[in-house]
């Protein structure tokens, strides 16, 4: 941990930020489709598979973020990045 904390310092705001946004999109879409749906079963039909795809679409985009993340912090001089994040 010590070693990814290190490793990770420099781009800690910029990935701080990014992970913010993203989860500050999330709460924000899955929760008002959550209130659209309410309690109203005819809204509940048609806001299932939307509901559904931004859930899916918000965990695809969390796993292309971690990717990101450890693409852009590059190979390290003896080349176990992966050893950073284990």
């Amino acid at each position: 941990m010590r070693r990814s904390w290190h490793r990770t310092a420099s781009s800690f705001w910029p990935l701080f930020i990014v992970a913010l946004i993203y989860w500050a999109t999330v709460v924000v879409v899955i929760g008002g489709m959550a209130l659209m749906a309410g309690d109203t079963d005819s809204l509940a039909l048609g806001i299932a598979i939307p509901f559904n795809l931004a859930i899916s679409a918000a965990g695809a985009f969390s796993v292309g973020l971690g990717i990101a993340a450890y693409l852009t912090l590059g190979p390290q001089a003896n080349g176990d990045l992966g050893e950073v994040f284990a």
